[in-house]
């Protein structure tokens, strides 16, 4: 599944590492898992980053690229 990048993690409640990641890039998710933090279950998908590395990044700071191309679409017609 690709994915892109939207933000860098402004409306969560807590601090994640968001390093070595481009707004507005495609990124392939290379698989997926939840876990639990507090009372909240957190969707994280493993990506391989720019730098080469694959991590694990909170899934809210990316959309699907069908999203993506909506967004885009909609700043068009502004």
């Amino acid at each position: 599944m690709k994915v892109v990048c939207t933000n860098f993690g402004e409306d969560l409640e807590y601090a994640i590492d968001n390093s070595d990641l481009t707004i507005g890039k495609s990124y392939e998710v290379i698989s997926s898992s939840g876990i639990q933090i507090i009372d909240n279950i957190v969707r994280l998908y493993y990506i391989k980053n720019d730098v080469g590395f694959t991590k694990k990044y909170n899934s809210r700071l990316f959309c699907s690229i069908e999203d993506w191309r909506e967004i885009q679409l909609k700043k068009i017609n502004i």
